[in-house]
């Protein structure tokens, strides 16, 4: 901040991160805080004001000898550029008042806020809607990081989040799965490095699925699995009906494809020793672009 003075400054949150220098999440809002003091004169503070710090930021923006513009985002009801409604790759956003709908590779309620902070910029900056349509079209995913395939059958919607796991990236996949319209169908490798609790974890995780209005849950236990045995047999008592096993990557396809007679999304996910990106490229079509 004193190098340059912005005059557009954006905070996106306060969470759990640097919390080796600054102590406390309470110690993170207030280093964030920091870019308030800095911003140039009648420049503007973006907010999200769905975060508990945003009353503190937002006086910090008003107390300054010359007060800067605020302007907000998130899901709140007063937020000035608002989430009314979300689909799988589709947010709509209240943009003071005038709703208008933009369309993103990036999935999940977190990359809909931060589709939401995006355009909060753009608009504040002058961008006309339309630009910031296609540029938010225009937007990639991170090769298995929960991102949209093609699909070889066009009744499933493949979603690639095959590149690692643990509980907490499982549960976020399982949010995005269950917004998901029509069929769902979640696909999983073990989760490594859990120790002694590791088939206890693997249950919880799947009665999450199941609680979750997921319709299917299937299992790949191959050569880089036979040691995680039991936390694919807890995967299965966790989800009950619908669950079932598989050897084979072949047999796994068979049986998605069969069960795909209407609008299906599959999303596949594991850690790195299960190679679930071998699922991928058994249900997605090898001319699509890589995902």
């Amino acid at each position: 901040g004193k190098i340059v003075q912005p005059t557009i400054g954006l905070i996106t949150n306060a969470a759990a991160a640097h919390l080796e220098g600054l102590k406390t999440v309470e110690g993170v809002a207030k280093a964030k805080g920091e870019l308030l003091d800095f911003i140039a004169p009648n420049g503007t503070a973006i907010l999200n004001r769905d975060d508990d710090f945003y009353a503190d930021w937002l006086g910090r923006s008003t107390d300054r000898s010359s007060a800067l513009n605020v302007q907000s985002f998130g899901r709140h009801p007063d937020a000035d550029i608002r989430i009314t409604a979300a689909e799988l790759n589709r947010v709509t956003l209240s943009i003071h008042g005038q709703e208008t709908q933009f369309e993103c590779a990036l999935l999940g309620a977190h990359n809909q806020l931060n589709i939401a902070a995006s355009v909060a910029v753009a608009v504040v900056a002058g961008v006309e809607i339309e630009a910031i349509k296609t540029g938010l079209q225009n937007v990639q995913a991170v090769d298995g990081r929960l991102a949209l395939c093609q699909a070889k059958n066009q009744n499933i919607t493949l979603i690639n989040d095959s590149y690692n796991a643990n509980a907490a990236s499982m549960r976020a996949a399982i949010d995005v799965l269950a917004a998901s319209k029509g069929q769902t169908v979640l696909v999983l490798g073990a989760m490594g490095e859990l120790g002694a609790e590791s088939a206890s974890i693997h249950q919880a995780l799947a009665q999450y699925a199941k609680a979750s209005d997921i319709d299917y849950l299937f299992t790949l236990v191959n050569q880089h699995g036979e040691n995680y045995l039991q936390d694919m047999a807890a995967y299965l008592m966790g989800f009950g009906a619908q669950s079932q096993s598989f050897k084979t990557v072949q047999a796994l396809q068979e049986k998605i494809t069969n069960i795909a007679k209407t609008s299906t999304t599959v999303l596949i996910k594991g850690s790195r020793f299960c190679q679930m990106e071998n699922v991928v490229q058994a249900l997605s079509l090898k001319e699509a672009t890589p995902c």
